[in-house]
């Protein structure tokens, strides 16, 4: 009886270990398959080198849509020249330029949005310790502006 009941006990501790191998088998399987938790720790572990790839990215897509928007407004220069309407001209001219100056801001508005955690993290960081450097020199600053009257009774006599 008593050998029964160790063999049980044995029994029962190797299912107790198998169950505690699948389940961390598991959750490491389901780690490996979530790709949005493994793309945000990268992200965070590397955010110069995910910023810079931002960056680069913006560049490349800005000279590859600026390409195609340049033919463009080339080609309607150039029929604005032909009908010779010089206020056409004028104003494909300028609508070149605001199509530039848009395209920049959007290119530095997506690169900020992409920099916001970075510089949030940055700044919730040091925060505090401004923070705390601003507050000690309070009761300093608070001293300097103290009256006479409040000088002579803090005075030792």
């Amino acid at each position: 009886m008593a050998e029964i009941d160790r063999r049980k006990a044995s029994l029962i501790a190797e299912l107790e270990i198998s169950r505690s191998e699948m389940r961390s088998a598991l959750a490491q399987c389901e780690e490996s398959l979530d790709v949005v938790a493994q793309v945000r720790r990268n992200v965070r572990e590397n955010k110069i080198a995910w910023l810079a790839g931002a960056v680069v990215l913006g560049y490349i897509a800005s000279k590859v849509l600026g390409r195609t928007l340049g033919g463009a407004a080339a080609r309607s220069s150039t029929d604005a020249i032909e009908s010779s309407n010089l206020s056409e001209t004028a104003a494909a001219t300028g609508s070149d330029s605001s199509r530039r100056s848009a395209r920049v801001w959007d290119a530095a508005t997506f690169v900020f949005d992409l920099a916001k955690p970075t510089l949030f993290a940055w700044a919730s960081a040091r925060l505090p310790d401004l923070l705390s450097r601003v507050a000690s020199r309070a009761p300093q600053a608070s001293a300097s502006v103290q009256s006479p009257e409040q000088r002579a009774q803090q005075q030792p006599n």
